[in-house]
């Protein structure tokens, strides 16, 4: 039996798939739906106005990509932001939020020093920084 070669992106590396070979097939097959995060943006106040541009601008980018945007503190801090919002009012849609949460979780297992943002960010005076889902 030939062994499934897993992408090199962050996603692939939240540790769920280490344990769970069916949740990793599911995640590598999962299409994030834009238009249904535009549904969650604006007058509802659910998701930042800029959700969905700015995950699929961090979607669109390849691995190496990926990891100098969120290497950089300024986008780091915008897609944490994203993704918590995304964990912490979207309960209904449970593929999006399992997506945000692989997510969040491979970011810092590729890179485990990229804690360091979310510290910052929960420690900041700034209230409209702090990540409630922490």
């Amino acid at each position: 039996m030939k062994r499934e070669q897993i992408p090199d992106t962050m996603l692939m590396y939240a540790s769920l798939y280490t344990y769970d070979v069916l949740e990793r097939k599911t995640m590598m097959d999962y299409n994030v739906s834009y238009e249904r995060i535009l549904q969650y943006q604006g007058s509802s106040a659910t998701l930042p106005n800029d959700a969905a541009q700015t995950l699929e601008q961090f979607q669109k980018k390849d691995p190496e990509q990926q990891r100098a945007y969120v290497d950089d503190k300024q986008n780091a801090q915008k897609l944490y932001h994203v993704l918590f919002n995304i964990v912490k009012n979207i309960k209904q849609d449970l593929d999006l939020t399992g997506f945000a949460l692989a997510l969040i979780n491979g970011i810092l297992e590729d890179k485990r020093t990229r804690v360091k943002v979310l510290v910052e960010m929960q420690k900041s005076s700034n209230s409209a920084k702090h990540l409630d889902c922490i």
